[in-house]
């Protein structure tokens, strides 16, 4: 199939084998994007029994797959899977626990053919560096800083910093122009390395060459949307890292009520180059575009039990979305 879209070579596949009567039952789909819900559906619908990726998966993906009693395997790499879904199609050679692990760099993960072990290296707080991303144009809030406006005697911004804090080594806000408007924070600013308001994933290299080029004891960056005021202020850190292992460059991305929050993510400094070469090269700025490039994890969130919002779903782009923050800010003090 000639270079396309991932989802686009799919239906062109399909549409191959039904005109040239290709049958699906004996064939495996292998794919080197993440596994999600979209591509289950699609191989489901070919008829195909077993679908397989090199890269993570996503919650809603793995549930779907397992409805359909598809055969689900990430992380396929040399000896090593994970099977999600769909396990008794899968016929062992050796038994999986005398697969011996291929480690990387020193370090200890333990994946076996069939499943993950718990028994691996693991990131700690205090080797991640928080990026908020307040650098938008707030084009739906009549422009200005959004992240900046006044709820009351607080910010958008101050609480998002104030649910981070305690979670990271240190902080820093990704925004273009004046940094003197966030000096109350006492944060360092820094500006996007490319483009001009080039989205989030910009924001996301502007992190990542932060720790790079000052903070060599960070190897990750944890990236949150300085306008989401509700996300969870205890774990969201600390279960980001216990997804991923520490010998492989894993990106984490946060989901909730079954739909991905990208921005939300935590993000391997070694991954900094790749990023900027995409950027530079006029790649897409969409932020699941460069993910599916690499391996991905999802962690899943529960919604809000103290203001009952979606913890990253809910962002303030509109005045009137001020209002619900300022209504849920009562109730909590209430």
């Amino acid at each position: 199939m000639e270079d396309v879209g991932r989802h686009n070579a799919v239906d062109k596949i399909a549409g191959w084998m039904v005109l040239n009567n290709i049958p699906a039952h004996d064939k495996i789909f292998y794919t080197t994007g993440r596994l999600t819900s979209e591509m289950v559906i699609k191989t489901v619908m070919m008829g195909i029994p077993i679908l397989v990726s090199r890269s993570g998966f996503t919650a809603w993906g793995v549930e779907l797959a397992r409805q359909a009693g598809l055969t689900l395997i990430g992380r396929a790499r040399g000896k090593r899977f994970i099977a999600l879904a769909g396990e008794e199609r899968i016929e062992f050679d050796t038994e999986p626990g005398q697969v011996d692990d291929e480690p990387e760099k020193g370090e200890t993960q333990r994946e076996c053919a069939g499943g993950m072990s718990a028994t691996r290296a693991s990131l700690t707080e205090d080797r991640m560096l928080g990026c908020v991303l307040a650098g938008g144009q707030s084009r739906r809030m009549g422009g200005g800083d959004k992240s900046l406006l006044d709820l009351g005697g607080t910010t958008m911004l101050a609480m998002v910093v104030d649910r981070l804090k305690h979670q990271v080594a240190d902080i820093v806000l990704n925004a273009n122009g004046d940094p003197q408007r966030f000096a109350r924070f006492g944060l360092p600013v820094v500006a996007d390395p490319v483009g001009d308001y080039a989205g989030p994933l910009a924001g996301v290299l502007a992190g990542l060459t932060y720790a790079a080029e000052n903070r060599p004891d960070i190897t990750h960056v944890v990236s949150v949307a300085g306008d989401t005021p509700f996300f969870f202020p205890v774990g969201l850190v600390k279960r980001m890292c216990a997804s991923v292992p520490l010998s492989e460059p894993v990106i984490a991305l946060a989901s909730s009520s079954a739909k991905l929050h990208p921005v939300f993510a935590l993000w391997p400094v070694s991954l900094r180059q790749d990023l900027h070469d995409w950027l530079n090269t006029g790649q897409s700025g969409k932020v699941l575009a460069f993910v599916d490039r690499h391996d991905s994890v999802e962690v899943s969130f529960d919604i809000d039990p103290e203001t009952g919002l979606d913890p990253f779903f809910f962002n303030a782009n509109k005045p009137e979305d001020l209002t619900t923050v300022r209504e849920a800010l009562s109730h909590s003090t209430t």
